[in-house]
């Protein structure tokens, strides 16, 4: 997999732990690519409790700080950009998926497009 060149937004991710039900490897390698869920409600309602998801979609992350094994300052990205733009800005909460399992979960931190450039429009 490629860097993230252009990423359209920053985040923080935290990893589950395998004995807390996470990946049983622990954090990937990086780039990485995984399924991310956009919750209806903030998670700190909820602990533990995982909220109906809005829509599902491709997220693509790749660390530019390791604050702990378990804690990343990552680049995001994402394969539908213009679905997803909509649903980002600062404090957004998004699970990460490997199949039926959270793995991490995430707050966005920046934002950094307004507007996605579509060149079969240009």
């Amino acid at each position: 997999m490629m860097p993230i060149d252009s990423p359209m937004a920053l985040a923080m991710v935290e990893w589950i732990s395998p004995p807390a039900g996470g990946r049983p490897n622990g954090p990937p390698s990086w780039p990485y690519a995984t399924i991310c869920e956009f919750p209806e409600e903030n998670m700190t309602r909820h602990p533990g409790h995982k909220e109906f998801p809005e829509f599902t979609v491709s997220i693509l992350i790749e660390p530019i700080e390791l604050i702990s094994i378990t804690v990343w300052k990552v680049k995001v990205d994402y394969i539908a950009r213009e679905a997803v733009l909509p649903c980002l800005w600062k404090g957004r909460q998004l699970v990460l998926r490997e199949g039926h399992y959270i793995v991490a979960v995430a707050m966005i931190t920046d934002v950094l497009v307004t507007k996605v450039r579509d060149p079969r429009r240009e």
